[in-house]
């Protein structure tokens, strides 16, 4: 299921991690990877007929994820969140057992957690993203 465009663009997580955690140098590194997708023959608009290395959910997500750090983009965070469950849904196919609830159920509550942890950092009197924020929602 995993090619080497999946895994390269997973590679880039821990520069979003080093990014958010305030080295702004990863800012350049993460925009590179951007723009290199970007003027790939990788972005395409030919549906099915063009290349299929970037469909799989787990490289959305994690393209998601840096789109998201360098450009605050919110649409880029759910994007990549939902990504998630795509990878959920593809790993159990049509079959309903216990343990795919189960994964869904604390997917939802990761998300949830992850998300109020970030909204609280930006709340009155407190100081964003900081090192103790990010090392919760990491």
């Amino acid at each position: 299921m995993w090619n080497e465009t999946s895994a390269n663009w997973k590679g880039h997580l821990d520069n979003v991690w080093a990014f958010l955690a305030g080295d702004a140098g990863q800012h350049y590194q993460l925009s590179r990877a951007i723009a290199e997708f970007l003027t790939s023959p990788l972005n395409h608009n030919d549906g099915q007929y063009g290349p299929d290395d970037f469909d799989r959910p787990w490289t959305v997500a994690s393209y998601s994820a840096v789109a998201s750090a360098v450009m605050w983009g919110v649409d880029f965070a759910i994007t990549s969140t939902n990504q998630v469950f795509e990878c959920i849904d593809l790993s159990y196919g049509d079959k309903f057992p216990a343990e795919r609830l189960s994964q869904v159920t604390q997917q939802v509550r990761s998300a949830r957690e992850r998300m109020s942890t970030v909204v609280a950092a930006f709340g009155p009197g407190q100081r964003g993203l900081t090192a103790e924020v990010l090392a919760t929602i990491r």
